[in-house]
């Protein structure tokens, strides 16, 4: 099941916690909702699947060796709904690809879902892609908040979804290459704060960050973001900011195991709406 799949659910949390909110008597909230692209400036990726017993398998450079390529612009949605002044749902997601095509030049030793070893050799002709989806649902606390600053904090649900390819011509050692599939949930802290210059301007910072090892599941997570945004009605505006979002996860199965590491960065422009 994709994470898309899984929006219904959250969507109900959503609705069944406003009819709670509105039922309590809290009707002084609002919804707040951005639309935007991040414009990637650098995108850095390795990906390692090596077989669980022999550590058979190697750790491949997704920009170098596979020469993939990320997508130069990518969808980011975030909402918050407000029950009320001091307590508000906070939900995003966003999805990154990456596609690659290169004549070896050298020996890649791959392991696939069953457990497999392959070696796909020096001079195949290899395409690979990754699709990189993330959702995140959380709840934030604002512990301060004047008519000028606000300061948040909170706590929240983080999945990530990796879906990995690699094919390749040539001769194979052992079976098939095959993709590899896996969904993480996670909890994710969150802090960030608001500052209104104007009632039209103002500047805000956000951190989500998580660091687990739990069983067969480890991770390191980060997302940073500080930007402006500007209201030219009441209710519509437009912003922009830079960002910087790093994960860094390792799962062992009963067959192999998988370590995957993500960087980007970049700058991004976003519509905004509050109602």
């Amino acid at each position: 099941m994709t994470i898309f799949a899984r929006l219904p659910v959250c969507a109900t949390v959503l609705l069944t916690s406003t009819f709670a909110c509105v039922s309590a008597g809290a009707t002084d909230y609002k919804n707040e909702l951005w639309v935007g692209a991040y414009l990637v400036d650098r995108f850095e990726g390795t990906m390692s699947v090596a077989e669980r017993e022999s550590g058979f398998g190697a750790a491949v450079r997704l920009n170098d060796t596979l020469d993939m390529e990320e997508d130069s612009s990518i969808l980011k949605i975030d909402g918050r709904f407000h029950f009320n002044q001091n307590h508000s749902l906070t939900y995003s997601v966003y999805r990154i690809g990456s596609q690659g095509s290169v004549e070896l030049n050298r020996d890649i030793n791959w392991v696939n879902t069953a457990g497999d070893e392959i070696t796909i050799p020096v001079g195949a002709q290899v395409d690979s892609d990754l699709t990189y989806t993330t959702a995140q649902i959380g709840y934030l606390w604002s512990f301060y908040k004047t008519d000028k600053v606000e300061l948040n904090a909170g706590g929240g649900l983080h999945i990530s979804q990796i879906e990995f390819a690699i094919n390749g011509e040539g001769i194979y050692t052992g079976a098939q290459a095959e993709k590899i599939e896996t969904t993480l949930p996670l909890p994710v802290a969150s802090i960030g704060f608001r500052y209104n210059i104007t009632e039209n301007w103002r500047w805000f910072y956000n951190l989500s960050a998580f660091a687990l090892s739990f069983d067969n599941l480890s991770g390191v997570y980060t997302d940073n973001r500080l930007g402006m945004d500007y209201f030219f009605t009441p209710n519509i505006g437009v912003g922009a900011g830079i960002g910087t979002n790093t994960i860094r996860l390792r799962e062992d199965t009963a067959n192999y195991k998988l370590e995957f590491e993500n960087r980007m960065t970049g700058a991004f422009v976003q519509l905004v709406a509050r109602f």
